[in-house]
C-alpha cells in the first residue's frame, strides 16, 4: 500500500524454493491476486529451466527489454527448423501444460528438496 500511495512500483522476486512451495504446499490450483502496485514479478529459473518476468505495464516492460517487442520472437518448434536457444522454453511450455498435478510432483521431487541442480529431471 505504502509504494502504491506514493506512486512507485513494486518488483517482486519469486525465488525456486517459493515457486516450488506454492505447488508443493496446494493440492488444487491457487489463485494470488496481487495488489495494485505490484508492477512487476520475477520467477528464478530452477523448476522451470528458464527465469521469466511479468509485467503489468507494457511501457515498463519494453524498456527492460533490449530490443523493441516487435523484433522478439521465440521460435518454438523443435520440429520445423526452431532455433536450440528456445528448447528451454519449449520444455517450460511442456512441463506447464502436464497441470497442477504433475507440477506438485515436480516441485516436491526429493532431488527438488536436496537442491539437485534445477530438480527432479524428467524421465520418459
Amino acid at each position: 500500500a505504502l509504494c502504491s500511495d506514493r506512486g512507485v512500483g513494486l518488483h517482486l522476486l519469486v525465488s525456486d524454493s517459493e515457486w516450488r512451495g506454492i505447488f508443493a504446499a496446494h493440492a488444487e490450483p491457487v489463485h494470488y491476486a496481487l495488489p495494485a502496485g505490484v508492477t512487476s514479478v520475477s520467477i528464478q529459473e530452477g523448476m522451470m529451466r528458464c527465469g521469466y518476468s511479468l509485467y503489468r505495464d507494457a511501457e515498463l516492460r519494453d524498456l527492460h527489454f533490449d530490443v523493441a517487442l516487435a523484433w522478439q520472437t521465440a521460435y518454438l518448434s523443435p520440429n520445423e527448423g526452431g532455433s536450440g536457444a528456445s528448447t528451454p522454453l519449449f520444455v517450460d511450455f511442456c512441463v506447464l501444460m502436464l497441470g497442477w498435478r504433475a507440477l506438485r510432483g515436480i516441485a516436491s521431487a526429493p532431488a527438488a528438496a536436496a537442491g539437485g541442480g534445477g530438480g527432479a529431471s524428467l524421465q520418459p
